[in-house]
């Protein structure tokens, strides 16, 4: 993959991220741990 196309692929994830805080800012954001993050216990 060129870099133009990756370029290309996180603009339009950016885009997309943009929408989604315009349109519901935080109500839709969750955090999660990684998979492989010892349990917090």
């Amino acid at each position: 993959m060129t870099q133009k196309e990756k370029e290309k692929i996180r603009e339009e994830y950016k885009d997309k991220y943009f929408r989604e805080f315009e349109v519901n800012g935080v109500k839709n954001l969750r955090i999660v741990a990684p998979a492989d993050s010892p349990d917090p216990e």
